[in-house]
């Protein structure tokens, strides 16, 4: 995931829009999203929380940059 979120600069102001599962948003992402923002004040992260399977639509469909799900969508 910080690869993906590499991309962003630190030059203009960027939303990065992110759906994940709740087990995602309440587990790891914290972490993740507060060291990321704390070196990226001109970013922006719009998190959603969805199930699984309609992140996996949701990212299919262009409506999120990227999104985080469980192993255990078929």
């Amino acid at each position: 995931m910080y690869r993906e979120m590499a991309e962003f600069n630190q030059n203009r102001r960027q939303t990065i829009r992110i759906l994940a599962n709740t087990a995602a948003i309440s587990e790891f992402l914290p972490a993740i999203l507060s060291d990321f923002l704390a070196s990226r004040t001109t970013v922006d992260v719009d998190l959603g929380e969805r199930p699984s399977v309609d992140v996996v639509q949701a990212t299919l469909d262009g409506l999120c940059d990227f999104g985080i799900i469980s192993d255990t969508v078929e």
